[in-house]
């Protein structure tokens, strides 16, 4: 079997986890969440009271979308794959799934580059500052450990690739020029606003260990200590922590 009928065969793997845990077979964690997304553990990097009192809310607990709409976004991108087989690079994009540590977790990368059937890098868009933030760093390395929990198959030292950019055309800019720069085998780090992290399994456990500690009920709530953040928190007025009055004295 080839390194192309190999991935494929880990696709449709992935297509069951993914109908598992996308229906809940895991669950549940913390007020009775089906599964994490990286959006959320990046919420929490800022401040895992706001991610609380949303929970709280009800704002965060939905469910990704369908879960059948996933299964087809893979389905299709099969389909893609076996029409191409002799490409020796391509970048798609799929929703991934995988157990980490046990914890279930669920997300999209922008992008995934795939080369002779295997993983070597993940995208990441952001519109915004020029500043690579703590949950940047949380919903990268994310990204990456949910590729490398995943049933496909991935390079050791996968290479995890922030594009910044400064509006929604920008970006998609941006994407196509990446994908266009690792298909034609170009140095990707000459493409604008591409910053570029090696991934490391240790290293993104340590990082991300401490937040899903949390999910499965090992540890206690932990606030955000920091006064700037809170003074930017849309939450803030139904804070028990940091009331409003409180953060004003403090800026």
């Amino acid at each position: 079997m080839d390194e192309w009928s190999r991935f494929l065969q880990a696709m449709e793997e992935l297509k069951l986890l993914l109908e598992a845990v996308g229906g809940g077979e895991y669950c549940c964690l913390r007020h009775g969440l089906p599964y994490l997304r990286p959006s959320l553990l990046a919420r929490q990097a800022f401040c895992e009271m706001q991610v609380e009192l949303m929970l709280r809310r009800g704002v965060e607990k939905i469910v990704y979308r369908d879960e059948r709409l996933l299964v087809e976004a893979i389905l299709e991108a099969r389909r893609h794959l076996v029409k191409a087989p002799s490409r020796p690079r391509i970048a798609i994009s799929i929703p991934l799934a995988a157990l980490v540590d046990s914890v279930p977790m669920l997300g999209r990368p922008d992008a995934l580059l795939v080369e002779k059937g295997r993983i070597v890098g993940l995208v990441r868009l952001k519109i915004g500052s020029n500043r690579v933030s703590r949950s940047d760093l949380v919903r990268l390395y994310s990204y990456g450990l949910i590729v490398d929990y995943s049933p496909l198959p991935s390079k050791e030292n996968l290479n995890l690739l922030l594009v910044i950019a400064n509006s929604k055309t920008d970006a998609i800019g941006k994407l196509q020029a990446l994908k266009q720069a690792f298909e034609e085998n170009k140095p990707l780090y000459r493409v604008e606003g591409v910053h570029s992290f090696a991934y490391d399994r240790g290293y993104a456990l340590q990082m991300l260990s401490p937040y899903l500690q949390y999910w499965v009920g090992a540890r206690d709530l932990q606030a955000s200590p920091s006064p700037a953040k809170c003074s930017r928190c849309e939450l803030r007025v139904e804070c028990p922590l940091h009331p409003v009055d409180q953060v004003s004295d403090q800026q």
